[in-house]
């Protein structure tokens, strides 16, 4: 197990399994129900997000939703967009 850490710098208590990481067919490990309450929030509004692009830590971000469906696809039957908006100080670009 190796411990996450979160990206504002504050420690996780959360466990990542590095089981997960080498999956295969002949080497599969099921999931494993959680408790854990999940939320679908756009990049644009967590509150996380917003706050270190306030204190200029990095020109892009991307919540975990986006970036797993990103990471994930091999193809698609359909098209799919991706909206990206950029933002200046004092508003929008």
């Amino acid at each position: 197990m190796v411990r996450a850490r979160r990206l504002n710098g504050a420690p996780n208590h959360l466990q990542i399994d590095t089981l997960y990481d080498n999956l295969a067919v002949k080497k599969e490990k099921p999931l494993e129900k959680t408790k854990r309450i999940f939320r679908n929030v756009s990049t644009s509004d967590d509150p996380v997000m917003q706050q270190m692009a306030a204190a200029g830590r990095a020109r892009v971000f991307a919540v975990d939703s986006i970036l797993t469906h990103l990471m994930c696809m091999q193809s698609s039957k359909y098209g799919w967009d991706l909206l990206a908006t950029r933002k200046v100080r004092g508003g929008h670009h």
